[in-house]
């Protein structure tokens, strides 16, 4: 399967960017046209139950460190043997504090974590943090 950013956008209103309480809803598992692995996962806030953003965790070998610092911050812990074990649908139901920009892509507007934020504008929810896996 190959991947395209119209793959994960979207299409909802573009909301104000700033902190937001959100919640994994879905997680599609897709190719990157590098035939590298990527989940894209659908948030939404948990204030108003409204879909708020997407965004994508693609383990190849430049990108899996933020796709685990990503997975950290959801509440995902590392094993005994200091590996990440999960499948793509144990994120769903995960909560985290998403920093959220503004991105232009085509002409249209969305909402997508700051990659320049901390942890790639994800902040770990205390809830999620003693998770088994």
């Amino acid at each position: 399967m190959e991947f395209t950013d119209d793959d994960c956008s979207n299409g909802i209103e573009c909301g104000e960017p700033g902190n937001y309480e959100s919640e994994v809803v879905e997680v599609k598992e897709q190719l990157t046209k590098n035939n590298d692995e990527m989940w894209c996962l659908e948030f939404k806030d948990v204030e108003t139950g409204e879909t708020i953003c997407f965004d994508n965790l693609v383990f190849s070998k430049k990108a899996a460190g933020i796709a685990f610092t990503k997975i950290k911050n959801l509440g995902v812990n590392k094993n005994e043997e200091g590996k990440y074990r999960c499948d793509s649908q144990d994120l769903i139901g995960l909560r985290t504090n998403l920093t959220l920009k503004v991105k232009t892509y085509k002409d249209v507007d969305s909402l997508t974590p700051d990659f320049n934020a901390e942890n790639f504008g994800y902040k770990m929810d205390e809830a999620n943090s003693d998770l088994p896996f």
